[in-house]
């Protein structure tokens, strides 16, 4: 009898065991494909994308994937935690979605940015109005300090200037600017001669000088006003890229297409002020 039922009983463990090896298969199964599915939510694709126009107004040294680079590192270091993605610095998988998502975001927003610059420029947009309104709609947080808003106006007027012999140009739709290549170029001369920390005498006096010579050409306000469609996102303007000296072939305008972040719920909403941007 006894034995019977040691038989029995480990019998009943045998199957138990079985079962619990069939369901950590099927756990491990489901984990994976969960993970090769990973996508960013609704609220972290939104957060993402403001995070990036952000950056793009800021007084930058440079365009392109160092951007990409800026935006990652700062996730790493401390966005994780305000947009919920805790598993950010663990999981390749997601750093990895997380990495062309940004990629893909900055490239096509930068294009939008060079479009509206062009714009800007053919209008003879006084550069007061333009860079206050490009604060308004991609600058988050808190204003900006005085010191922070003329550093933007003069980054903006820097592209203005950079872009004022391309626009001349004969364009050809879907065709490299060499604007970005040109602004980076430019930003690597100031850096030379001003030192790469904003901020100090030297990159302060050419603020004011930059400013002053955007204002000599389309005054201090200026009435020029952009247009509805002129002023929309996705302004159809392309320009041949002959003519114009191409610095960075990284920094070619391609559109990329973003990821499409699946739409669930995001617990609880970041507030923009709480990410540090600054």
């Amino acid at each position: 009898m006894i034995f019977a039922h040691i038989l029995s009983s480990n019998k009943a463990v045998s199957e138990v065991k079985g079962l619990l090896s069939g369901a950590i298969v099927t756990l491990e199964r489901i984990l994976m494909n969960t993970r090769l599915a990973w996508s960013l939510t609704e609220a972290q694709d939104r957060m993402l994308k403001r995070i990036i126009r952000h950056w793009l107004i800021k007084p930058i040294n440079a365009y392109g994937k160092p951007v990409n680079r800026a935006v990652e590192d700062y996730l790493f270091r401390v966005g994780h935690k305000s947009l919920q993605l805790d598993l950010y610095r663990t999981d390749h998988i997601i750093q990895q979605t997380v990495h062309t998502f940004i990629a893909a975001f900055q490239n096509s927003h930068r294009s939008n940015l060079r479009k509206k610059v062009f714009t800007s420029v053919k209008n003879g947009q006084s550069l007061r109005r333009f860079a206050n309104k490009l604060i308004d709609t991609d600058y988050e947080g808190k204003d900006p300090s005085v010191e922070t808003s003329k550093a933007i106006h003069a980054q903006v007027a820097l592209m203005r200037k950079t872009a004022r012999p391309l626009v001349k140009k004969k364009g050809k739709k879907g065709g490299n600017t060499g604007f970005w290549g040109n602004l980076n170029g430019a930003l690597r001369g100031l850096i030379k001669k001003n030192g790469e920390e904003r901020g100090n005498a030297q990159w302060v006096a050419w603020y004011d000088e930059i400013i002053k010579e955007d204002e000599v050409i389309t005054g201090p306000t200026g009435d020029a006003v952009m247009s509805e469609d002129e002023d929309e996102d996705n302004d159809d303007l392309e320009y041949d890229e002959r003519g114009a000296t191409e610095i960075l072939g990284e920094d070619e305008e391609s559109l990329a297409t973003v990821p499409t972040a699946a739409a669930a719920p995001f617990a609880v909403q970041p507030e923009i002020e709480m990410l540090g941007l600054d």
